[in-house]
């Protein structure tokens, strides 16, 4: 994600821009590429994270303005912020109070997404969504077993193992949603025409 040209292939480039037969073009972008490492600075994370939004982004509103219609779902990412994740101005605040760089360079990417999600050329519907998953975990019903490098999964385990409860932490969340309704939530989005948005699991 961090490479020039996103590190796909010139042929790719042109279906992404629609410069191709109609039969290659590539209608729809779903961007859940991003690098996720909790102990890196934002500084490391920039390049994958926001420059390849950025990237895309730009190909995007060069779309828009050939009249190419192209939708393109942004699946965003790190930890729920707040209860009102609609907030921008609050979300802001909370992400300047850690020094997670995963989280700062996905918020940054989510803001630039949600600065596109509305129309900027006179009768052009931008096709732009934002799909945020919260943390993300495996269900335990038979279809998808959980894991252990589910990060969730691992933090009840390391409670169980240890058989303690953190008494600073009892009035804290963690927002989580199961892997197959994410995929569909980003799946609806992608396939619904002249949908702009932002849902949240």
């Amino acid at each position: 994600m961090s490479s020039l040209e996103l590190g796909i292939t010139p042929d790719q480039k042109l279906q992404l821009m629609g410069s191709c037969s109609a039969s290659d073009r590539i209608s729809v972008i779903i961007h859940n590429g991003a690098v996720v490492h909790y102990g890196y600075d934002y500084n490391k994370m920039k390049a994958a994270n926001v420059m390849s939004t950025v990237a895309l982004l730009k190909i995007k509103r060069r779309n828009d303005e050939l009249r190419y219609r192209q939708r393109f779902v942004f699946v965003s990412g790190g930890q729920q912020l707040s209860f009102d994740e609609e907030n921008d101005a609050l979300n802001i605040a909370q992400v300047q109070k850690t020094d997670i760089g995963y989280a700062q360079s996905k918020l940054i990417a989510e803001l630039l997404v949600k600065s596109r999600a509305q129309p900027k050329i006179s009768g052009v519907a931008p096709d732009v969504s934002v799909v945020k998953p919260r943390i993300h975990c495996r269900t335990a019903d038979g279809r998808v077993k959980p894991v252990l490098s589910d990060f969730i999964w691992r933090y009840v385990i390391s409670y169980v193992s240890l058989q303690v409860i953190s008494i600073v932490h009892l009035d804290d969340w963690i927002f989580v949603a199961e892997a197959p309704k994410i995929a569909s939530m980003v799946i609806s989005r992608a396939l619904e025409d002249g949908q702009t948005g932002k849902d949240y699991q």
